[in-house]
């Protein structure tokens, strides 16, 4: 048994996470094809055929720049077309949390001290399987970009690889903080909302910040990609010390438990 304990708690996690993992896959594939849907719309269908109206021979030209209005609306198309799907392929980091709160559920802790699992095994292989799911989401997201590129005609560029990864980053940390409350506060709804306060006043921490100036959609999206792109080299560090610390606290909480 202690020959298998490593891939037994594998397998585990797999077992229970692989509904989290279809999920994952159905949100990805259903934002993929609405976005599919406006672009066909665009082109073809109703879309299309209000931008022709509106557009028609009786309007005036000087009054409205129909071609900037269609290329912008056609950037804000392929955006939704490329981000949407790429978010929601990030759904994957958090089937550890799913996991993480079925352990409390169920109290799989005292089942654990009956084994020869040993809690630096177990808090190894949570953070391995939140490696796998991160890989996972950024190959996913990367891939699907690369093939709306394909089709656009466009290479991919370096802000949107460094937007997909800096974004799974994020995501890491946040799946790894919330695995950490939830195990802290011994129950997802206690945790997620831990973790729900957290991004909000960090959120409401950086508007402070940055309230003195007002700035554009457009420019707040520059800004956005600028700092991704900033961020983006030191995307590999923020990856090793989200697990290492995930690692050294879930290790610390299970040692805690086992006393």
């Amino acid at each position: 048994m202690k020959k298998g304990s490593f891939s037994g708690l594998l397998y585990r996690e797999f077992y229970l996470s692989r509904k989290s993992y279809i999920t994952g896959l159905i949100m990805f594939a259903a934002t993929a094809v609405f976005g599919w849907l406006i672009l066909m719309s665009f082109h073809y269908g109703n879309l299309a055929k209000m931008i022709d109206v509106v557009a028609g021979e009786n309007a005036d030209p000087s009054a409205f720049d129909f071609d900037g209005i269609k290329q912008k609306m056609t950037d804000t198309v392929y955006l939704l077309m490329k981000g949407m799907p790429g978010l929601m392929a990030m759904t994957f980091l958090f089937s550890g949390t799913d996991i993480a709160g079925k352990d409390e559920v169920s109290i799989w802790q005292r089942f654990a001290k009956c084994t020869p699992v040993t809690p630096a095994l177990r808090a190894f292989v949570k953070m391995l399987m939140t490696l796998i799911a991160s890989s996972l989401s950024v190959g996913l997201a990367v891939g699907y970009i690369l093939f709306i590129d394909l089709l656009a005609g466009t290479p991919l560029t370096y802000t949107e690889l460094a937007c997909v990864v800096t974004a799974a980053a994020a995501v890491t940390v946040l799946s790894v903080v919330a695995q950490i409350y939830i195990r802290a506060f011994r129950g997802m709804d206690k945790g997620m909302l831990a973790l729900i306060v957290t991004v909000i006043v960090t959120e409401v921490t950086i508007m402070v910040i940055n309230s003195p100036s007002k700035k554009t959609n457009d420019q707040a999206e520059l800004d956005l990609a600028a700092l991704c792109e900033q961020v983006f080299p030191f995307t590999p560090l923020i990856f090793a010390g989200a697990f290492a610390a995930g690692f050294a606290v879930l290790y610390i909480m299970y040692r805690r438990r086992e006393k």
